[in-house]
């Protein structure tokens, strides 16, 4: 079982030399079997650490169960495709992967074990993250700006009233160059989620 693994690893690795991708083999009860360079560049650990470990260990609670089920559907002999986790590095740093798990068939159709093939999405989600902050922040910036217009507006209808135009504790006409400042600072905001979106785009075509 785990020579027919390593083998299969083998001639993945060989095929795309070059992925980045973190490929491992557990048996059907979650003991792994093979551990790619993918894998170690991903997790921090060498193949030697964890062959033979449950592979449980690689993630918190809450994601732990979210593997396990997977698993489960895939020994069912169900593919799992898509599936989003969070994962412990060795060093401690928690990262986002995107995972499919993939049954591992005998000649009979049996399946002896699971192949997990696994991609860091970090970046990507970091790169979500910062954007709905500055999507935020800009309907933060457009409240503030209606109510500040608001009042002006209310404060120059106030001043043209008769006989309150030397009122001094009236609010003064909106000025053109007061909406400017608006305008400028919703424009750096937009500017800023443009970028966000175009990192985001770009990442999505690395994959």
């Amino acid at each position: 079982m785990a020579e027919a693994a390593a083998t299969i690893l083998r001639v993945l690795d060989e095929e795309q030399g070059d992925l980045d991708d973190a490929l491992i083999t557990t048996s059907r009860d979650n003991l792994i079997l093979s551990w790619n360079n993918g894998a170690e560049v991903l997790t921090g650990y060498r193949a030697h650490e964890v062959i033979g470990k449950n592979i449980a260990f690689l993630f918190p609670v809450k994601h732990r169960e979210v593997d396990a089920l997977n698993a489960r559907d895939a020994v069912s002999g169900v593919a799992v495709e898509n599936s989003v986790v969070k994962a412990l590095r060795r060093d401690g740093e928690l990262i986002s992967l995107i995972y499919a798990v993939t049954p591992m068939l005998d000649r009979e159709g049996r399946v002896i074990g699971l192949l997990r093939i696994c991609k860091d999405i970090s970046a990507f989600k970091a790169a979500q993250a910062e954007l709905r902050r500055a999507l935020r922040q800009l309907q933060r910036m457009d409240r503030v700006e209606d109510g500040v217009l608001k009042a002006m507006s209310a404060g120059a209808a106030a001043a043209r009233e008769p006989g309150r135009e030397s009122a001094p504790e009236r609010a003064a006409p909106a000025r053109p160059t007061d909406r400017e400042g608006f305008r400028r600072i919703l424009c750096d905001e937009c500017r800023v989620i443009a970028g966000l979106l175009q990192a985001i785009d770009a990442l999505l075509r690395s994959r």
